[in-house]
């Protein structure tokens, strides 16, 4: 089997060391590109997958009932609330994209909010509208990827366990399968050394018949 599967509580491990070692990693102030032109964005790092990421952060909005509409590679969620004690509505346009080529696990995201109907395109490039709220949101999400990727995982340890079990009972089944030819073998090599004595004894006795009638013959 050369497929590795992490035990549980390996997983589990893992994870909490993910947690400590980004929880003090906050959100920023940054720049994004939209409709070609350079946005003020909070930013924040997460040591994850880009799929994992946005995942997460639909998982998190949709604990506030937002589903996301796709623009220009963002997520947008309109009309959605930045604090979950705060009425007033927002729309908010996420960005998830891989740190650098060599960082598959690791995922920039950022976040442009904007003011409800508002076109972002045309936003100047100084504008800086509830970049403090955004970088707070940042932080929030921290637990749901951490959660999310949590399951990930052991969704991806429970397909590897089922498919090692499966392969077990393979095994087994062949095993039986194994022996019963193996037995039905032995029984049929038991039986030829039967005939083969049976045979030889006949063999035997014929031979005397036949040296019996040649012994009359030259008397």
């Amino acid at each position: 089997m050369k497929r590795f599967i992490l035990p549980l509580f390996s997983i589990l491990t893992l994870s909490l060391t993910s947690v400590n070692a980004f929880a003090q990693s906050n959100a920023m102030e940054g720049k994004v590109t939209h409709s070609k032109s350079s946005k003020v964005a909070a930013v924040i790092e997460f040591p994850y997958s880009v799929e994992e990421v946005q995942q997460a952060i639909k998982n998190m909005m949709a604990e506030k009932g937002q589903k996301p509409d796709k623009s220009k590679e963002f997520l947008v969620f309109r009309n959605a609330t930045l604090q979950s004690h705060a009425n007033e509505l927002h729309d908010l346009h996420f960005k998830v994209e891989k740190k650098g080529r060599k960082d598959k696990n690791a995922s920039l995201v950022y976040l442009v909010v904007g003011r409800p109907s508002e076109n972002i395109a045309l936003r100047t490039e100084s504008d800086r509208h509830k970049l403090e709220e955004g970088k707070e949101l940042l932080n929030s999400i921290l637990p749901y990827v951490e959660k999310h990727h949590l399951n990930v995982q052991i969704n991806t340890q429970s397909t590897g366990l089922d498919k090692m079990k499966k392969s077990l009972k393979g095994l087994e089944s062949g095993q039986l399968d194994n022996e019963k030819k193996l037995k039905q073998l032995q029984d049929k090599i038991a039986k030829n050394k039967q005939d083969q004595e049976k045979l030889r004894a006949e063999i035997t006795r014929e031979e005397e018949v036949l040296n019996a009638m040649k012994g009359r013959q030259t008397n």
